[in-house]
Parts: C-alpha cells; sequence; structure tokens
C-alpha cells in the first residue's frame, strides 16, 4: 500500500505576517500537511485531486518542505514533486 505525504504553501493570517517577517524560519507552521492515499497534484498552492485520508499537525514531519509530495511505499520512503 502507498501512501504520499505533501505539505501545502503556507497560508499566513493578516496578523502573523510581521512576525513571519522577523521570523521566516517559521512559515512552515502555517502550512498544512495531509495524507492522501492515491497520488495528488500539485496547483502552485496545495495538493489536490486525490482522496485525504487525513490532515496531520503541521509540525510533523519537519522535514517536507512546502509544496513537496513524499511517497511511503513499504518500508522506504521515495522523494517526489
Amino acid at each position: 500500500m502507498k501512501l504520499w505525504i505533501a505539505r501545502d504553501r503556507a497560508i499566513i493570517p493578516d496578523d502573523m505576517e510581521h512576525y513571519i517577517e522577523r521570523h521566516p524560519e517559521k512559515e512552515i507552521e502555517f502550512a498544512k500537511l495531509h495524507i492522501f492515499y492515491d497520488t495528488p497534484t500539485w496547483n502552485g498552492k496545495a495538493w489536490h485531486c486525490a482522496r485525504e485520508l487525513c490532515e496531520v499537525k503541521n509540525y510533523m514531519f519537519p522535514e517536507i518542505k512546502m509544496g513537496q509530495c513524499v511517497e511511503f511505499n513499504s518500508s522506504h520512503i521515495v522523494s517526489w514533486n
């Protein structure tokens, strides 16, 4: 069984823009992280056109960058995007 974990681009609330300008490393905290059970497609902002299993906390899997999709295939991880 294959699963894909994908991180969208960050959507920054207006009241947090100045905070992100001072702390750009925190931007990833506003990017949603999804688990799909078929291959998603990227539209420039988010992953879609796939059946989503769930959304997970955005602090999990910090190695997955914004706009990146990672395929979990059995016991190894294959980067895909």
